[in-house]
């Protein structure tokens, strides 16, 4: 198992769909355009709205900035190849 998928395997795929979503519904948030001060209150609000929702189902559980990781994380892998 490559490096990258062991750091998701606590992570459950309904988890990760969940995220995307999330993503999708708020571009801003997912698009890391959020950086005055209002706004990053604004992203900090929603990764928690987001930990509240993913840890609300089977898999990982995750303050938000164990679930930011995960995004980042992901979106490296995702770049990568390896998922």
């Amino acid at each position: 198992m490559s490096e990258d998928k062991r750091k998701f395997r606590h992570v459950a795929l309904e988890q990760l769909k969940l995220m995307l979503d999330f993503m999708e519904q708020h571009p801003d948030f997912a698009s890391g355009t959020l950086r005055t001060l209002e706004a990053r209150h604004q992203s900090k609000q929603l990764w928690g709205e987001l930990a509240k929702i993913l840890n609300n189902h089977r898999g990982a559980k995750k303050n938000h900035d164990g679930w930011s990781k995960v995004d980042t994380n992901c979106l490296k892998a995702v770049y990568a190849g390896a998922i």
